[in-house]
């Protein structure tokens, strides 16, 4: 009856939280309001007037930590899969994968659910000399269509995303469509792709072009502005006059997180995400 209750309420909550226009959802990575502690950040990111927070580092934190954060009872956007996935697509034991696998999605959907989050964010390995690009890609394939299976009834979404190739060439995915290549090989409708808007931009990718292709597959955003991967509107991405008024009229439920390193003005952050509340 208890594990149905708390399933019960973070499918509601979860819905009173993502049925509003682009829900924006601030980084406790970020560095704002000159503050160290997180459960300050998170507080003032609700106090600002976002939905809530994301947190890339929920998994590796201590229980106390968790039960902290948790005990906010604020709306988590998105944590990230914590995992070695590397030695899942290196491993030809296809059974003992699963089994693995289950263990860790068993613990990441207790966490969904006890933070009202419905995303979870997957850096899928590094490229290996172990296999051929072929044999690593159809092996990724397998591996999250079975995952893709096995979190169906959660309400969750896995979101894939590529780190651009100047911070990390290393990565499986480094751009945008290899992003988009992978999802539509997997064709599930929980795993989805991360548009980290960054790092779209590092690349030197044509961002309006990457959104239009990538449109159906898209189930989460980052953003933050180039160089410097500071708040939107300090940098030279077009934000306000191009890609938020596309994500707002094409995409108007999918959550937004702000993953910057610094934020400099918190009033100003929020005036440049008005366009989400109108």
């Amino acid at each position: 009856m208890t594990y149905l209750k708390s399933l019960f309420l973070f499918l509601i909550s979860g819905l009173l939280c993502y049925t509003v226009a682009n829900p924006v959802f601030v980084n406790i990575t970020c560095r704002t309001m000159q503050t160290n502690n997180e459960i300050k950040r998170i507080l003032t990111a609700k106090e600002i007037g976002f939905a809530g927070f994301d947190d890339n580092k929920f998994s590796t934190k201590t229980i106390k930590e968790q039960e902290d954060i948790i005990q906010l009872k604020i709306p988590c956007g998105q944590i990230v899969w914590q995992t070695d996935f590397d030695r899942y697509v290196q491993d030809n034991d296809f059974n003992r994968i699963k089994r693995e696998l289950s263990y860790e999605l068993d613990d990441m959907i207790g966490y969904c659910q006890q933070l009202n989050c419905r995303n979870i964010i997957l850096v899928p390995g590094n490229k290996t000399v172990m296999l051929t690009y072929k044999e690593q890609f159809n092996r990724i394939v397998k591996i999250l269509q079975w995952v893709g299976g096995y979190i169906k009834d959660s309400s969750i979404t896995i979101n894939l995303e590529a780190i651009n190739r100047f911070e990390s060439d290393s990565k499986f995915l480094t751009t945008q469509q290899d992003s988009l290549k992978l999802v539509k090989a997997i064709n599930k409708t929980n795993i989805k792709i991360l548009f980290d808007v960054y790092h779209t931009g590092m690349n030197n990718e044509d961002i309006m072009k990457e959104l239009e292709a990538c449109k159906d597959w898209i189930g989460y955003f980052h953003i933050a502005d180039v160089p410097g991967r500071n708040e939107p509107e300090t940098g030279k991405l077009p934000y306000k006059d191009k890609i938020f008024p596309w994500i707002k009229k094409n995409l108007p439920n999918i959550p937004i997180g702000i993953e910057c390193h610094q934020i400099c003005n918190n009033q100003k952050l929020k005036e440049t995400f008005s366009i989400f509340d109108k």
